[in-house]
């Protein structure tokens, strides 16, 4: 039988792992608690890009969702050699970018060749850019951030089941 870890216990650990792998970067980890679940959304403004930050949080999630077939099934995992079912459905991660983040980004996009510019977006085509504004220093700058440390703590959980 896996131990349960509530919602808010679970964002506990995504703060430490946040901290452990982004050393100086400030996240808002706030918990929800619904009818039939809870999720977790993770804010922060610059730094590490959005894929680099749900690596780490995404870790912890607790279950899984099927949208084809409206099934949630949930994933046991192994934390600190016991198992473990973290009380979390759902976990979002939201990067904003400051002004002046944006700024310093298309002054730098600005001074780059017409070729290097290409090289740039060709190395960013595969990224989705749902969030980005039409211009094209908003959607470089959304990819580009701060290269995350190991984290001891999202590196001690392992998937152990999903049912």
């Amino acid at each position: 039988m896996a131990t349960f870890w509530a919602v808010a216990e679970t964002a506990q650990l995504i703060r430490k792992a946040l901290k452990e792998a982004f050393p100086g970067q400030k996240f808002l980890v706030r918990s929800n608690n619904y009818a039939d679940g809870a999720s977790i959304d993770v804010v922060w403004t610059d730094g590490p890009t959005q894929p680099d930050v749900e690596n780490v949080a995404k870790t912890f999630t607790g279950a899984t969702f099927d949208a084809t077939t409206g099934n949630k099934s949930v994933r046991i995992h192994k934390f600190l050699g016991e198992q473990v079912h973290f009380g979390v459905d759902f976990i979002v991660c939201c990067r904003e970018l400051s002004e002046t983040y944006k700024a310093i980004c298309s002054q730098a996009f600005d001074q780059l060749s017409g070729v290097e510019r290409c090289e740039l977006f060709n190395r960013q085509r595969y990224v989705n850019h749902s969030r980005s504004s039409n211009r094209p220093a908003d959607s470089v700058a959304r990819n580009i951030g701060t290269a995350p440390r190991p984290s001891p703590t999202a590196a001690s959980v392992e998937l152990f089941k999903s049912y």
